[in-house]
């Protein structure tokens, strides 16, 4: 059975802004630019994901995407 995943914001490395939403319990998330023809990640970068209020409530106000979960070899990434 899959453990029940909350839905945190995303932030971004520049200017700790939050720019996707993504269903995980995790501190931090890989995304990944771009993905090849076998589904491996490209231009992989690690974000911040944070679970607070204040987050959360700019996510929805400015509408931001939620990320899609990927697995390639056992490796776990996020793509738009």
């Amino acid at each position: 059975m899959n453990a029940v995943k909350t839905i945190a914001a995303v932030m971004s490395n520049q200017n700790n802004e939050v720019i996707y939403t993504v269903a995980t319990d995790a501190k931090e998330i890989e995304f990944a630019g771009a993905v090849t023809a076998d589904g491996a990640p490209v231009n992989v970068s690690t974000h911040r994901v944070s679970h607070s209020k204040a987050n959360m409530a700019a996510a929805d106000k400015t509408g931001v995407n939620s990320l899609v979960r990927r697995e390639h070899n056992g490796r776990v990434f996020f793509v738009a």
